[in-house]
């Protein structure tokens, strides 16, 4: 999935009021940490933050 389209899911599956775990998984990740990461990587911390504060 592009970095783009990825980043609308998650937005998606928050705004549906899913739980970061759920987001995380549906975008294909394991790890909240891993996840966390590559978000900051393309400059989304605002979205980083919800998976770093169940950590």
């Amino acid at each position: 999935m592009k970095p783009a389209h990825l980043i609308e899911e998650i937005e998606w599956q928050f705004a549906q009021g899913q739980s970061s775990h759920t987001a995380m998984t549906v975008a294909g990740y394991k790890h909240e940490q891993t996840l966390a990461r590559w978000l900051r990587r393309h400059n989304r911390p605002d979205l980083a933050i919800r998976f770093e504060e169940n950590n």
